[in-house]
């Protein structure tokens, strides 16, 4: 049982956290932002490869364990890689933001045009907007793998209060450079 759970924070840390560096939902909001809404009518969603990652490796694991196990083991064992998924996913943002703003403060003589390049917490509301949707539209993908009971995720919660971002941000506010922050 843990075993099937030890190889989703492997695959996690070692192949999919590198990926959050290249993340800047800022410009995915603009980039996508036809897709307004669309975590609630069903429509798919273009998510980030991180997030695509966590997706097509825990439906694989899924599809695997449901294959070889009784409903009952293979709900635990489920409830066992959401709840890490859960946890460790906010966890995983932070440290990268933390790892960019320390490179940062390392490169403070560089000139501005060469930032450092890393993760940074959305700074727009559409980019808020677009992190806390494409984490939405990822959980209710998992949510919906056959057999399992509903999980209550609450990495989009916990990761919009980091960000400060107000709870219901409206459609019209998308790409706009106000700032979300209370």
């Amino acid at each position: 049982k843990k075993l099937n759970v030890t190889v989703i924070k492997a695959v996690v840390q070692h192949s999919l956290a590198p990926q959050i560096a290249l993340i800047d939902f800022d410009n995915r909001a603009i980039q996508f932002s036809s897709e307004i809404g669309s975590e609630k009518s069903g429509a798919a969603v273009e998510i980030c490869s991180f997030l695509e990652g966590i997706l097509s490796n825990a439906t694989m694991m899924h599809q695997v364990l449901s294959s070889m196990l009784p409903e009952t083991q293979l709900q635990e064992i489920c409830l066992r890689i959401f709840t890490y998924i859960d946890q460790y996913v906010p966890v995983l943002f932070v440290k990268a933001a933390q790892a960019t703003a320390s490179s940062s403060k390392m490169n403070a003589t560089a000139p501005v045009s060469k930032a450092t390049p890393g993760f940074y917490f959305p700074r727009k509301r559409g980019g808020m907007r677009r992190m806390i949707e494409e984490i939405i539209w990822t959980t209710a993908k998992l949510n919906q793998l056959s057999g399992l009971k509903p999980y209550t995720f609450t990495m989009a919660s916990i990761l919009g209060r980091k960000m400060g971002a107000v709870r219901k941000i409206s459609s019209s506010d998308q790409g706009t450079d106000e700032s979300v922050r209370k």
